[in-house]
């Protein structure tokens, strides 16, 4: 298999959980903090940011830096195309 199909596999899988789902569309929205995100998705604050790696990694968002602070939004807001296919 390509490198170019492994990291297109990447994009499919990454938001392939239910609380990645949720976190790209909540980015989609807007740009919710990490604590925002954990009351959304309902977990515990340890978990979000192992979420957010994941999407990070796969291309699917970003993570530009404000100081310290750390602001998430979608690098492929395309995803969001095929969630709607979907619904």
């Amino acid at each position: 298999m390509s490198a170019t199909y492994e990291s297109e596999t990447q994009v499919f899988k990454a938001p392939g959980h239910a609380a990645r789902f949720t976190i790209v569309q909540a980015l989609a929205e807007h740009e919710p903090c990490v604590c925002d995100l954990r009351k959304l998705v309902g977990t515990d604050m340890s978990t979000i940011p192992r979420h957010l790696l994941e999407l990070k990694t796969a291309h699917v968002l970003v993570c530009p830096r404000a100081g310290n602070q750390a602001l998430y939004r979608l690098r492929m807001p395309c995803v969001l195309d095929l969630f709607r296919c979907c619904s």
